[in-house]
């Protein structure tokens, strides 16, 4: 109502090994005759915990709301000065065959006028990310959204969803 821009990213990582997946690789193994397992080699084989560093880049004076799933203390916020961009890190962890959520939810440092507004949002895949979904939605009071993009629309909400194979740039202009 007070023409704020608030945006959520939530975000589920889930790692892939289970013990069906490690039965399978000791059945494999075990026809080339290689029995001495442990669990170091296990480990190093994908039944150890998943570390990543995600990086949520957003604009100069974005503010946090609220988190979920993740305490304010475990982001950090860093500068990158060879990109000109400022971003949050978060540090997680998931174990074999669990998953992990976390939702941030941030305002923008500005807000729509009265006339014509550009709304403009990028997303960048990292390299190497295989099998990720995403959904990207846009809500409006009383303001119509146009988009030349290929996407499910109504007058006052945008929506995205698909396959991640490639970074995505929305541009929409809201009257």
């Amino acid at each position: 109502q007070d023409d704020a821009i608030v945006n959520t990213v939530s975000i589920t990582r889930t790692h892939t090994f289970t013990r069906d997946t490690l039965a399978w690789m000791k059945d494999v193994m075990a026809g080339y005759n290689f029995t001495a397992w442990n669990k170091d080699i296990e480990g190093v084989l994908g039944n150890s915990p998943n570390h990543t560093g995600i990086r949520i880049y957003l604009p100069q004076n974005s503010q946090i709301l609220e988190t979920t799933g993740i305490l304010r203390d475990e982001i950090q916020f860093f500068y990158d000065p060879n990109q000109d961009l400022s971003y949050y890190y978060i540090d997680q962890t998931v174990n074999p065959a669990e998953s992990e959520t976390f939702s941030i939810t941030y305002t923008l440092p500005w807000e729509f006028g009265t006339s014509y507004d550009s709304y403009t949002a990028q997303i960048f895949k990292q390299p190497g990310l295989k099998q990720v979904t995403i959904k990207k939605t846009l809500e409006t009071e009383d303001r119509e959204i146009l988009s030349s993009n290929p996407v499910s629309q109504s007058n006052e909400a945008f929506l995205y969803e698909g396959n991640f194979m490639n970074d995505l740039e929305f541009s929409l202009l809201l009257k």
